[in-house]
């Protein structure tokens, strides 16, 4: 999750959940790494889980009103 802090008044953001990347370096991979195998020889894996916060205070001091379903699919509302 991303700190509020470092949020600030974006109005959107988009990112990685940390939780997905945890997934990624499992521990197959890093046996494998260990036991010697070449980073080309192991499986791409991409991330398939992003986060979406949006910031409504940004919002209305720009004057916008974001739509309630984008807000109904954010991870985190701020107000």
């Amino acid at each position: 999750m991303i700190s509020r802090q470092r949020i600030g008044r974006a109005l959107l953001l988009i990112g990685l959940a940390l939780i997905v990347l945890a997934n990624i370096a499992d521990r197959a991979l890093i046996d494998r790494i260990l036991k010697g195998a070449k980073p080309s020889e192991l499986p791409v894996q991409a991330p398939s889980k992003f986060e979406l916060i949006i910031n409504t205070l940004t919002a209305g001091m720009l004057g916008l009103t974001v739509p309630p379903t984008l807000l109904a699919t954010a991870d985190e509302v701020i107000e």
